[in-house]
């Protein structure tokens, strides 16, 4: 959605931690990317519908360890339609 690494979302706490993205229009998803630190498992769902209901699984994301450094790595989906995606950071 934005290639611009200086801006991000931070968060904080007990996992998992969740962010809701809705498109501006149903869109045919191939690939996930995410650009995190300290990060280790992450699940991605996908709904569609004018509501965020009946989530379907996409995939899961395992990242090694990164000492903090920054991770970028990308989850092919096939070509799955969405208006809404769902990141769950499992773990950290």
């Amino acid at each position: 959605l934005n290639p611009d690494t200086s801006t991000f979302w931070s968060t904080g706490g007990m996992f998992p931690q969740e962010i809701v993205l809705k498109l501006g229009s149903s869109a045919n998803i191939s690939r996930v990317k995410l650009v995190s630190t300290n990060v280790r498992e992450v699940e991605v769902e996908r709904a569609e519908g004018p509501a965020p209901s009946g989530w379907d699984p996409v995939g899961t994301m395992e990242l090694g360890d990164s000492d903090g450094r920054l991770q970028s790595e990308a989850l092919d989906v096939g070509r799955s339609p969405a208006l809404f995606l769902k990141i769950r950071v499992m773990s950290g």
